[in-house]
């Protein structure tokens, strides 16, 4: 149990986010972020004394194309998760798998090790594309292009190339298998 700050972007609002873990806090109630970590690094430091997790989206390795899928890069996201681990707060990282975008073996393994060298790291997990924020694009006016969802054997392919990196990893929330 606990309070999760999730967004959008939570850290946007670094005063309210901060505040709102501060009150936390003097109550004992635990205390979740859910951040893709692409802020400055002075909200990380900031909020780090105040989260008992932090559940965070690599979303691709590779800082360019990064940038050309979100609208930024990278760089910054990955030094903040290093700072996170460094301070002992335990991580679950994740990836949004999107065929076409990172559904290869390499993207998926360069992440991976770049979890497995995260102390902190409690396991990473694989998360097949839905199409729920299709919904909200077209509600936004938004052009929306379409992806399509990666097979299981394509996950799994990649799930297992994750778990050779020495690291638990996750499919959907649920432990892989070898078969």
């Amino acid at each position: 149990g606990g309070v999760t700050l999730s967004g959008g972007e939570p850290l946007c609002q670094i005063d309210f986010a901060e505040a709102l873990l501060d009150e936390c806090r003097k109550e004992g109630i635990g205390t979740a972020l859910e951040s893709n970590l692409c802020v400055k690094k002075e909200f990380i430091s900031r909020i780090i004394p105040k989260i008992d997790i932090l559940m965070t989206d690599c979303k691709l390795f590779d800082g360019e194309l990064h940038k050309k899928w979100t609208g930024m890069t990278n760089t910054q996201a990955k030094e903040n998760y290093r700072l996170v681990s460094e301070a002992g707060i335990p991580i679950i990282m994740r990836t949004p798998v999107i065929t076409g975008i990172n559904d290869s073996v390499e993207e998926i393994s360069r992440i991976a090790e770049l979890a497995a060298s995260l102390k902190s790291l409690k396991y990473y997990e694989l998360l097949s594309y839905h199409p729920l924020g299709v919904s909200k694009s077209i509600a936004l006016g938004k052009e929306q292009q379409k992806f399509e969802t990666p097979s299981k054997e394509k996950i799994h392919e990649l799930a297992l190339a994750a778990q050779s990196k020495g690291i638990e990893v996750l499919v959907n929330s649920r432990r892989i298998t070898d078969d």
